[in-house]
């Protein structure tokens, strides 16, 4: 069960206290980054809205996008994904890089568990983030043999 900041709020931060999420982002992480795209969505959008993994992921991708378009100064989706292929970005979960050979985000990794206040305290967190393996090819045919009995 994945439970994020606006789904606390929704159900209310007595019922989801101690639930555990594994995610890249929470609302609570404690950097210069992350304070200041915090600083920018409650200056537009107000305090009362909580922010998760979502909007954050939203967030540095179009960030992403913004930067490649003024480097290239063109729409072609060739080019564009050029520009943006192995880059890197300060997000707010911290720096995420674009693999350059599968074109997926490398992102952090986090387990948080849920307090009273809504919020997620960090009870793990990868030491940078997690290069991407979206067809697993890492992991070999060793998964295939695993009885789910």
């Amino acid at each position: 069960l994945t439970t994020s900041e606006p789904e606390l709020k929704a159900m209310g931060y007595d019922v989801g206290e101690g639930h555990i999420t594994a995610a890249t982002y929470f609302e609570s992480l404690n950097s210069d980054s992350n304070k200041d795209f915090l600083a920018l969505y409650h200056h537009r959008y107000g305090r009362d809205e909580p922010v998760d993994m979502c909007l954050e992921a939203a967030f540095f991708q179009v960030n992403l996008w913004a930067r490649a378009l003024a480097a290239t100064n063109t729409q072609d989706p060739r080019l564009l994904r050029s520009a943006v292929l192995g880059s890197d970005i300060n997000a707010p979960q911290g720096n995420v890089a674009i693999n350059p050979t599968y074109g997926h985000a490398d992102l952090w990794s986090r387990i948080g568990r849920a307090n009273h206040r809504g919020q997620f305290d960090v009870v793990y967190e990868s030491d940078g983030c997690i290069a991407s393996d979206p067809y697993m090819i890492s992991y070999g045919r060793s998964l295939a043999n695993i009885n789910p009995d």
